[in-house]
């Protein structure tokens, strides 16, 4: 779990640098492309797709303006 205030930290951060909503998806898709890519095809599965997506969806909602 990541405390409020580090949250609030890193939105303001990513504001202050012109982080919009939108990229956030965009990291996502490279951010699981690599790390599937770094555990191997044949390690990655379903599960580990599904975990690792609610983790940073948590994260990019507490670091958008919107979130």
């Amino acid at each position: 779990m990541v405390a409020d205030t580090t949250l609030k930290y890193l939105s303001s951060v990513h504001l202050q640098k012109g982080v919009i909503d939108p990229y956030f998806e965009v990291v996502k898709g490279l951010l699981l492309r690599t790390i599937k890519e770094g555990i191997g095809e044949e390690k990655w599965s379903d599960d580990m797709n599904s975990a690792w997506t609610e983790a940073y969806d948590q994260l990019a909602a507490g670091c958008s303006y919107q979130g």
